[in-house]
């Protein structure tokens, strides 16, 4: 499953330069395909345990809890094939919350709520102004010479 995941990730990055902007339809359709194959020869070799005869349900290996989360989450999981907008992995989102932290520890914690949100809304700001390719620098400074800006929409929504 991850070898499939991580070549269609290539195949997206690939799809990306050339300048398209999503699969087809069967593309999508083998992609989807290929991964219930998986799951389900990976179910036929970590069957169920046996019944333990104790009351309840018996317990699932990791394993188990695993496949049965890909196969229910699948269209979440090849969101990345579906949407070429939506990353791979999640470190931009584990980034912008690791800049929290570190301005927290940098600074001893934040001394109110409202300056908390206002180090957000700044933070916020400029994490959209350099994921749209403009100058940070700039961005602060306009304020400042009376030439507000806000930061444009990325193409697609």
């Amino acid at each position: 499953m991850v070898t499939l995941l991580a070549n269609t990730w290539h195949w997206v990055l690939d799809l990306k330069e050339a300048g398209a902007t999503s699969f087809s339809a069967t593309e999508i359709a083998s992609i989807r395909s290929a991964c219930d194959v998986i799951i389900a020869a990976d179910r036929v070799a970590n069957l169920a345990p046996p019944p333990s005869g104790k009351r309840g349900r018996t317990r699932k290996s990791k394993t188990a809890n695993l496949l049965g989360r890909l196969d229910l989450y699948a269209d979440d999981v090849l969101r990345f094939a579906i949407v070429f907008r939506v990353s791979f992995d999640s470190n931009e989102a584990v980034r912008q919350v690791r800049m929290v932290k570190v301005q927290q520890k940098m600074a001893g914690g934040f001394r109110t709520k409202a300056g908390a949100c206002a180090w957000l809304v700044v933070s916020s700001h400029l994490a959209t102004v350099m994921r749209n390719g403009e100058n940070p620098l700039g961005t602060l400074q306009r304020p400042m010479v009376a030439e507000p800006s806000m930061p444009s929409a990325p193409d697609g929504g």
